[in-house]
């Protein structure tokens, strides 16, 4: 049997599977764990900034894979081959790599998706009935896109909930801009996110945290890991930020529970 049912094109929407995926998805602790095995001393101040930085990514890998998962079921893929996606982000080492697939925009994420499904479908016979090599093919496929882009996830905080939006041809668009003006640039309205957890911006005590698709060549301040430009691609949102926090202090705490 091949990973389709029907042709990918024709497959109908099917998302039956993904609520009962979702509780093995969203829970991030295995790849905490393993990704924080190797620190000494877990509890101290130096060591604990790194490792809530890593929790903070996972979790947000959790948020955004549910409804990658989704797409991947609407282009009518195989039960086998989704969970094997589901598998090597899980166990995929290179997180950067993970980060790069994940940072796929919102609006552009489907339409990637069923071309490189496509394409590896068509040209690659050899792994249509391998669902490790299939869904291998479809993550590299898609890592190799954004890493030439330099889309990587960042994090826009905000006390405005912002929803996405209908496009007059039928597709759905989910982006933010235009938040306030920069001096540095001729006072242009730009948009603010920051590229780690430590750096979120929380000086007007932000509700809502938005996960955006950033780019290599947007304009980064190293001096405080934030970055502007005039529009960002959402991915995910509105998480309550006060809610994130809580849980990376509940994982750092099994982190550090799991040292001794």
């Amino acid at each position: 049997m091949t990973p389709f049912e029907k042709p990918v094109f024709e497959q109908e929407v099917i998302g039956k599977k993904s609520e009962k995926m979702n509780a093995k998805i969203l829970d991030p602790k295995e790849t905490i764990f393993r990704e924080t095995t190797e620190f000494q001393d877990p509890g101290s101040e130096k060591e604990g900034e790194k490792i809530r930085e890593i929790i903070f990514q996972e979790i947000i890998f959790s948020k955004i894979l549910p409804d990658f998962v989704n797409d991947l079921e609407k282009i009518g893929l195989e039960e086998k081959v989704v969970n094997e996606f589901i598998s090597l982000i899980k166990r995929q080492k290179d997180r950067d790599a993970v980060n790069a697939v994940l940072a796929t925009p919102f609006e552009n994420r489907l339409k990637v998706i069923k071309a490189v499904v496509g394409e590896n479908a068509e040209n690659k016979s050899e792994i249509k009935n391998n669902p490790t090599a299939f869904a291998e093919a479809i993550f590299w496929s898609i890592a190799e896109i954004s890493q030439e882009l330099g889309r990587y996830l960042g994090y826009h905080a905000s006390n405005k909930e912002i929803s996405s939006k209908t496009l007059p041809n039928g597709e759905l668009q989910f982006n933010i801009e235009n938040v306030e003006l920069d001096e540095r640039e001729e006072n242009i309205p730009m948009t603010y996110y920051a590229t780690t957890y430590k750096d979120l911006y929380r000086e007007i005590n932000s509700r809502y945290l938005y996960i955006v698709s950033g780019l290599h060549d947007y304009r980064v301040d190293p001096t405080t890991n934030w970055a502007r430009a005039p529009k960002l691609s959402a991915i995910g949102g509105p998480h309550l930020i006060n809610e994130l926090d809580l849980d990376v202090e509940k994982y750092y705490k099994s982190v550090i529970e799991n040292s001794k």
